[in-house]
């Protein structure tokens, strides 16, 4: 859906809907969803930080396995506000891309709770200084992407990191785009 002008949506109960994209819809504020318990694939693109945050709530009962970020500016933010944020309870979530979110300093902690994750990508979130030490809980990581960010590849480098045990067991660790490309 890409709809500059919409303002609102509403979604009835849907238990065969698997995938589901809002993509450039910078003026939707609110977005009401009784359920979707199908959701496998979730993509969030140039919408509000409240957009994402209702969508997780109802994301969080779901069956949701892939989960896209983009330009959705003061994300954390507004998340490190709420008291619990459902999404650190999707236990099936697999796939995690976190892309052009500007104020993203450092992943959330709950972060560690994702038992399911088994892929991570952050691209283009200039703020990112840092991975909470909860990324050591992640054991079914296998690959994780932090593409273009040269102080953290040197803090996470292979031989000399100095966080590198963080992210030791993650088998496939990618600083460069290109990488993720291949």
């Amino acid at each position: 859906m890409n709809c500059i002008n919409l303002t609102s949506l509403e979604l009835p109960s849907s238990h065969g809907l698997f995938e589901l994209g809002i993509i450039d819809c910078p003026n939707l504020t609110s977005i009401n969803v009784a359920s979707l318990t199908s959701l496998e694939k979730l993509t969030l693109s140039g919408v509000r930080s409240k957009v994402l945050r209702q969508l997780i709530f109802v994301s969080a009962s779901s069956s949701l396995k892939s989960l896209f970020i983009r330009e959705i500016d003061g994300m954390i933010a507004d998340l490190e506000e709420e008291p619990e944020v459902p999404l650190q309870y999707v236990s099936t979530l697999e796939t995690l891309y976190i892309w052009k979110c500007s104020g993203l300093t450092t992943l959330l902690h709950w972060m560690g709770n994702l038992s399911s994750l088994t892929c991570l990508l952050i691209y283009d979130c200039p703020e990112l200084t840092s991975l909470p030490q909860q990324i050591y809980s992640l054991q079914k990581l296998q690959t994780l992407y932090l593409c273009d960010y040269p102080h953290l590849k040197e803090r996470y480098n292979k031989e000399t990191g100095e966080d590198r045990a963080k992210i030791a067991h993650i088998s496939h660790v990618y600083f460069h785009f290109i990488d993720y490309l291949e």
